[in-house]
């Protein structure tokens, strides 16, 4: 199996497939977090097989892919870096992270409307999977409210950037010099 084809083999069979599940119901945790989980570990594969569009953005460059792309797709790329540890280690040492324990993958499970009280339920689209963030990023994040975002946001984008990156759209940029708080630039 050539280098590319074992990362759409991963891509096409694990990640899409684990994340579709999730969205279709996305107030299942568990599903939440297994989806974080597989969606980060492409970086593993990406890394071991030296996929170019990867190893062009992490050439010369310390740190996880998510602080060295920076701006939006930065922030998502983290947040599921961190969701993934957390799930799997409980509580992280970094204490300046967007998130720290496992705990803070949380979904609102509130009841559907024809299981509460008058005036409680809700529709069981309203129930989700969100993150609750630790620290504010240093970038404008519309979809953050209040300091939680849906995890279904952060998974969804990070698919796709893996995506274009797998099919060649996503090598076109490179990130800013000041990558931490800028967004990718086209080349």
């Amino acid at each position: 199996m050539s280098e590319l084809s074992a990362l759409e083999d991963y891509f096409n069979n694990t990640v899409k497939p684990t994340v579709e599940e999730f969205n279709l119901d996305k107030s299942n945790l568990r599903r939440a977090r297994v989806a974080a989980i597989v969606v980060f570990h492409i970086c593993d594969y990406a890394k071991k097989l030296r996929f170019k569009p990867y190893i062009e953005v992490m050439e010369g460059k310390e740190g996880a892919l998510g602080k060295i792309l920076g701006g939006r797709i930065g922030f998502m790329h983290e947040l599921i870096r961190l969701s993934a540890n957390a799930t799997k280690h409980y509580q992280l040492d970094n204490k300046k992270g967007y998130i720290q324990k496992a705990e803070q993958i949380k979904n609102n499970d509130s009841p559907g409307l024809f299981c509460a009280p008058f005036g409680d339920g809700v529709f069981d689209e309203a129930n989700h999977v969100f993150i609750e963030i630790q620290s504010n990023p240093n970038i404008e994040i519309k979809d953050l409210n209040n300091k939680t975002i849906s995890i279904s946001i952060a998974l969804n984008e990070v698919t796709k950037w893996w995506e274009d990156a797998i099919y060649h759209t996503a090598s076109e940029y490179e990130p800013h010099e000041d990558s931490a708080t800028s967004k990718r630039e086209p080349k």
